[in-house]
């Protein structure tokens, strides 16, 4: 996930994560018995790690999962990207959760040197669709690839400028990816209509960072739009009604000065009057670190949410995914920290963001999170460092309250 700001080298003492391995009863009205058999996780409402797959394990190597999506509790996939040091080449990194294990599934790249694969969307056992962009002579290019239950292909390889950054969907074909014509270019939206891609852009500069289709008829992308300075943001919305992308105004809570930054990062919806985004506030030019925020649309308005961040104006804090189970439970994933970091994890209890405990993970980020449908149950994706280089990380859990 491309951020703009100070960069942060994940440091830090190696932890190995661990799977664990009872089998978990079926919680009444949450999990089917025929799903609960096929699960090897324990489902005691506590966050868990789960053991997913390094693509390269060398000194200074680098695996990151940038997104994270789920059909059911045996169907789940995670993307991002991965380079050896020796090259620093980055590579498409695709995983599979089957109910028991992550396994490596080789995924394409272009001939650019940089493929970095940033969202992902799961249709059916046989249908999936990852975004993301590569680097082609400095310039970025969409990159799409499909899964068709065999393999992924390229569905799109360089076939636009920008980079996309996520993807939803609601149909075989009805597949919507967004991001922008660069970092930050005209928004950018396509559409998969089955047959398809069709292209869409704003004529406002903006960075889309997060896509949610309700129906065919009800979607949202949020991101951030660039001030006059191009170098501050705002936050920004549309809305699709089946016709049209609209501009639903959105507030940004930090505008202190010019080049501060207020992003929407990540999207859920429950329903057409209950949809949430993950946010960001920041200044690092003023020293201002990360702020997480949220917001919530009601139908009507979208109004901030304030959530909690550790340690205040001495750490950094940021929010990079949001999945929801019902109005008062909806999580959001991240990390905190200043030079080490560690995963952050909060929930939304109908009245307030609350902290969640979480296992500990040497310069932790959770990127992304997805729900298991019909489980009280979510799965968590991102890195982490270990001992020598930098790691997959997942973070699961099930029988949440």
């Amino acid at each position: 996930m491309l951020r703009r700001g100070k960069t942060r080298k994940a440091v830090g003492v190696g932890l190995l994560a661990c799977a664990l391995i009872a089998w978990f009863s079926v919680i009444k009205g949450r999990a089917s018995v025929l799903e609960a058999s096929k699960m090897a996780l324990a489902c005691d409402g506590k966050w868990h790690m789960i053991r997913a797959v390094d693509a390269v394990t060398a000194a200074n190597d680098y695996n990151a999962l940038n997104a994270v999506a789920a059909l059911s509790a045996t169907e789940v996939w995670a993307v991002g990207n991965f380079h050896r040091f020796s090259d620093a080449a980055d590579k498409t990194l695709a995983e599979h959760w089957n109910g028991t294990k992550w396994k490596l599934v080789p995924s394409p790249n272009s001939s650019s040197k940089t493929n970095i694969l940033a969202g992902v969307a799961v249709v059916g056992s046989n249908d999936a669709y990852a975004v993301g962009y590569e680097v082609q002579s400095g310039s970025y290019q969409t990159l799409i690839e499909h899964w068709n239950g065999k393999t992924w292909t390229f569905a799109q390889n360089g076939t636009n400028k920008g980079l996309l950054s996520s993807v939803a969907a609601t149909a075989t074909n009805d597949v919507w990816a967004v991001g922008s014509t660069d970092y930050v270019g005209s928004g950018l939206i396509e559409h998969w209509d089955g047959k398809s891609w069709a292209e869409t852009t704003l004529p406002e500069q903006v960075y889309f960072r997060a896509v949610a289709a309700i129906s065919k008829n009800d979607v949202w992308a949020v991101g951030q739009q660039t001030n006059s300075t191009g170098i501050g943001d705002f936050t920004y919305t549309v809305h699709f009604d089946g016709t049209r992308w609209t501009h639903i105004p959105s507030p940004s809570p930090f505008r202190k000065h010019d080049l501060d930054q207020d992003w929407l990062t990540s999207l859920t919806a429950l329903s057409s009057n209950d949809v949430w985004a993950g946010a960001v506030w920041r200044d690092g030019d003023y020293g201002i670190l990360d702020h997480t925020f949220a917001e919530h649309w009601d139908g009507r308005t979208w109004q901030v949410v304030r959530s909690q961040n550790p340690g205040g104006n001495t750490k950094y804090n940021d929010f990079w995914g949001i999945a929801a189970l019902a109005p008062d439970r909806v999580w959001a994933v991240g990390q905190s920290g200043y030079t080490n970091f560690q995963p952050l994890v909060e929930k939304w209890n109908g009245t307030a963001w609350g902290l969640v405990k979480t296992p500990p993970a040497p310069d932790g980020l959770l990127q992304g999170i997805a729900r298991l449908p019909s489980l009280s149950a979510f799965m968590a994706a991102g890195s982490q460092y270990k001992q020598t280089y930098t790691g997959t990380l997942v973070e699961y859990a099930c029988g949440l309250p």
